[in-house]
C-alpha cells in the first residue's frame, strides 16, 4: 500500500497547469504548422526563455502526458536540440484551427475562472453559497457573464469545446432519435457546437439555438466560419426560465442546463420541454451524470462540488434523479443510451 494515487490527485494541479499553459501559449498551434520543431524553436516562438531546462521540462512532461512525441539528438533527452511533434491526441483536440473538436477554449475557461474559484471551496462549503463573481459583485452569475463580452466569450468558448465532443458522442448514442428528428432545437445551445455537430451527423436535419440575446452574435458568427450550413440553422433569441413555450421542434437538447438549477427549477424545466414538445417528440440532456449509487463518478460528483461554487442552487444529478423530474413532467421511456466509448 503506497500514498501514490493520493499524491497524483492531491498534486494534479500541476499537471493540469503545465498543459493549459502551453495551449494558451500556442505551444500546439506552433507545432501543427512546425512539426519537429526543436525545443529551442518551440520556446522562441512562444515567447518563453531558452534559458534553464523549464521550457525543456514542461515540452517533456508533455510527452509523460501523451500530447508530444520527441525525437532526441545527439545530445540526449534534456537537451533543446530535441524534436518535438504533435500526438494524434493533440493534434485532434488541442490545436485552435480544429474549431469542430478544439477542447482548448474549455480549459483556459477553467484555469482563468474556476481554479482562482475552487480556492474558495471553503467558504462554499460553510456557508452554501457561490464564491463565483457573484461573491465579488452581488450580481447573478449570467448577469456578470453575459454583460462582459470578454467574460462571455470565454464561457461561450468553453461551451463550444464542450459542444463539439458531446454532439459528436450523442450523434453516434443517439443516433435512432435523430434519424427520426426533422427538427432540433438546443436549449441555452450557447454559440451552436452542439447543434453543428449532430447537423454534420445527420444533415438531413434543420437546427434551432435557442439562448439570451447577447449570443445571437457568437453563434452567426460560429456558423460563418465554416462550422455549420447557414441555411440549415438559426437563432432564436429568449430565457427559457421565463418564455411560455420553447421554440418549435421535434427533439430538444438540454446539454449542461439542468445542473445550474434546484430542483424546482429542473423540474419546471422539464414540464416546459414536454408542453413544448409535439407528440412522439423527444428531449435529450447530457451531463456529468452522477452513477445512481454515488460511489464512481468523479466527472459527476466533483462537477456538481462546481456548481456549488458557481450557482446559488444548481447540483449534477443521477438518471435515478432525472427519471423522476422527466416522468413527473409527462416522458416515456427514459433512458441513458450506451455512449462510445472514447
Amino acid at each position: 500500500l503506497t500514498p501514490a494515487r493520493i499524491m497524483e490527485v492531491g498534486m494534479g494541479f500541476m499537471a493540469s497547469k503545465t498543459l493549459i499553459q502551453s495551449v494558451d501559449s500556442g505551444v500546439f498551434d506552433y507545432l501543427d504548422s512546425h512539426p519537429q520543431s526543436t525545443a529551442a524553436e518551440i520556446a522562441t516562438a512562444v515567447s518563453w526563455t531558452t534559458e534553464g531546462r523549464a521550457a525543456v521540462d514542461v515540452f517533456d512532461t508533455l510527452v509523460a502526458l501523451g500530447q508530444l512525441s520527441r525525437t532526441d539528438s545527439a545530445e540526449g533527452p534534456g537537451s533543446l536540440t530535441c524534436k518535438y511533434s504533435l500526438t494524434p491526441e493533440s493534434s485532434t483536440f488541442l490545436v485552435k484551427s480544429n474549431q469542430t473538436k478544439y477542447v482548448g477554449g474549455l480549459l483556459s475557461m477553467a484555469n482563468t475562472r474556476l481554479y482562482p474559484f475552487f480556492a474558495r471551496l471553503d467558504i462554499a462549503l460553510k456557508k452554501n453559497i457561490p464564491v463565483n463573481e457573484m461573491y465579488d459583485t452581488g450580481k447573478p452569475i449570467w448577469e456578470s457573464l453575459y454583460s462582459n463580452p470578454e467574460k462571455l466569450e470565454s464561457f461561450l468558448g468553453a461551451m463550444s469545446a464542450l459542444g463539439t465532443g458531446d454532439g459528436a458522442m450523442a450523434s453516434i448514442a443517439c443516433a435512432d432519435v435523430f434519424r427520426k428528428a426533422t427538427h432540433v432545437v438546443d436549449i441555452g445551445g450557447a454559440a451552436g457546437s452542439f447543434l453543428c455537430a449532430v447537423l454534420r451527423a445527420f444533415p438531413h436535419l434543420r437546427g434551432t439555438g435557442y439562448d439570451l440575446p447577447p449570443v445571437e452574435v457568437p453563434f452567426n458568427n460560429y456558423i460563418k466560419a465554416g462550422n455549420g450550413d447557414a441555411s440549415k440553422l438559426a437563432f432564436v433569441a429568449g430565457d427559457f426560465l421565463v418564455d411560455e413555450k420553447f421554440p418549435e421542434g421535434d427533439c430538444y437538447i438540454m446539454g449542461h442546463i439542468l445542473h445550474d438549477w434546484g430542483t424546482e427549477t429542473k423540474q419546471m424545466l422539464c414540464n416546459k420541454a414536454f408542453a413544448s414538445l409535439p407528440p412522439g417528440g423527444h428531449l435529450i440532456l447530457y451531463e456529468f451524470l452522477i452513477d445512481d449509487e454515488r460511489r464512481t463518478s468523479v466527472s459527476g460528483l466533483t462537477m456538481s462540488i462546481n456548481m456549488r461554487i458557481e450557482t446559488e442552487k444548481g447540483y449534477d444529478y443521477s438518471l435515478r434523479d432525472a427519471k423522476v423530474w422527466l416522468e413527473a413532467a409527462g416522458f416515456a421511456d427514459v433512458h441513458r443510451p450506451p455512449f462510445p466509448a472514447s
